[in-house]
């Protein structure tokens, strides 16, 4: 998966368009609501920018595909907003890593 810059990607958003995102996601600016305030907290914020990129229009994403040097394909925000992110839309998930399961006799000796 490519790793993306966060506060690039959101850099090309208006100042309505990011108040909006961090108003829908309950966040609060710690400034006045500068632009580069608002770049920070939704950078920093633990949402994923995916989900950030989904409150936006398909004509709206269509733009940040063609900022971001893709051509937009499909009709789907969800297939739009993959293509902003330089991720396949199609590509299969990754397996998550399994903790190793503990065996009784692994635990150690309790009550010394």
């Amino acid at each position: 998966m490519a790793i993306v810059d966060r506060r690039g990607v959101l850099g090309y958003l208006s100042m309505s368009e990011l108040r909006g995102i961090a108003q829908g996601f309950e966040l609060v600016p710690k400034d006045d609501g500068s632009r580069d305030g608002l770049l920070d907290l939704l950078s920093g914020s633990g949402v994923p920018l995916g989900e950030m990129l989904m409150r936006l229009s398909r004509p709206r994403l269509r733009e940040l595909c063609r900022h971001r040097g893709t051509e937009p394909t499909g009709r789907e925000k969800v297939i739009l907003v993959a293509q902003v992110l330089g991720v396949d839309p199609f590509a299969p998930p990754r397996p998550r890593a399994v903790p190793p399961i503990r065996r009784m006799r692994d635990k150690p000796p309790q009550g010394t």
